[in-house]
C-alpha cells in the first residue's frame, strides 16, 4: 500500500480538526447565546500571546519545515480553526513569533535622555541582554540553519532586524548628522558591532558574557563606533 507523503497527512489532520472544532465552537456560541459576547482585548491579548509563545516552541523544537499548525493549536489550547482565524498559515505565524519578540527588542532611543555616547551605550547594553535569551538564540539558529531554504524567512529576519534592531538607532543618528540619508547604514555598522560576540554565541555556542562583559563591549563597541564615524556626527 502507498504511503501518502507526511505533508498531505498534515492537510488531512488539520482539514479534520478544523471542521471539528468549527462545529464545537458553534455549539459552544450557542449555548452562551445572551452570556457574556465577545472576549475582551484584555482575553484577546492573553490568547495571542499563548498562540505566539506555543508557535515560538514549536517553531525551535520541530524547525520551520517540520513544524506543524496542529500541534501549535494544542500547545496553545485553542482550536485550530481559531488559530487560522489569527494566522493564515504557518509562515505568517512565523513572522508573527518574530515580531512578538522583536518588540521586547526595540528601544525607543528619542525616548533616552543624555548625551549621543549615554544614549548609544544604553542601547548596546540593552540589544545584548535581550538577545541574549534562550529562545532569541534559538530561533537565531533556527533562522542560520533554514533561511537557506526558505527565502521567505530571511526576508522576514532581515526586514525585522531594520525594523527593531537598525531604526532605533538610526533615528537618533540622524539627529547628529549632516547628511541623515546615511544614519540607516551607519546605525548598521553599530548593531554589527554591538552582535559581535552574540553571533560567537549562535554559530559556535560560546558561552554568553555576564552582565560586567556585556557593559565592558558596550562601551567598547560605542567608543570604536564614535571613533570611527568621524566627521559625519556632530557631538
Amino acid at each position: 500500500m502507498r504511503q501518502l507523503p507526511c505533508y498531505v497527512v498534515e492537510a488531512l489532520f488539520t482539514t479534520y480538526d478544523v471542521i471539528i472544532s468549527t462545529r464545537q465552537e458553534q455549539l459552544f456560541m450557542l449555548g452562551k447565546a445572551g452570556g457574556a459576547g465577545r472576549p475582551s482585548a484584555a482575553q484577546a491579548a492573553l490568547k495571542r500571546q499563548a498562540i505566539l509563545e506555543a508557535a515560538q516552541e514549536e517553531f525551535v523544537q520541530s524547525g520551520f519545515r517540520g513544524a506543524s499548525m496542529r500541534r501549535i493549536a494544542q500547545r496553545a489550547q485553542v482550536s485550530t480553526r481559531t488559530l487560522y482565524n489569527h494566522y493564515a498559515d504557518k509562515l505568517a505565524l512565523f513572522g508573527a513569533c518574530l515580531e512578538f519578540g522583536s518588540e521586547a527588542i526595540e528601544l525607543d532611543l528619542t525616548e533616552t535622555s543624555g548625551t549621543l555616547r549615554e544614549r548609544l551605550l544604553a542601547h548596546a547594553t540593552s540589544l545584548q541582554l535581550a538577545m541574549g535569551s534562550d529562545s532569541a538564540i534559538k530561533v537565531a539558529r533556527l533562522l542560520y540553519r533554514e533561511g537557506l531554504e526558505f527565502e521567505e524567512l530571511r526576508d522576514m529576519a532581515r526586514q525585522q532586524f531594520i525594523d527593531h534592531q537598525v531604526q532605533p538607532v538610526a533615528r537618533i543618528l540622524a539627529h547628529y548628522m549632516e547628511a541623515p540619508g546615511d544614519a540607516e547604514e551607519l546605525a548598521s555598522h553599530f548593531v554589527a558591532l554591538v552582535l559581535a560576540k552574540w553571533q560567537r554565541t549562535v554559530i559556535f555556542n560560546d558561552p554568553l558574557p555576564g552582565e560586567e562583559a556585556v557593559n565592558q563591549h558596550a562601551r567598547a563597541v560605542t567608543d570604536l563606533f564614535l571613533s570611527g564615524a568621524g566627521d559625519q556626527l556632530r557631538r
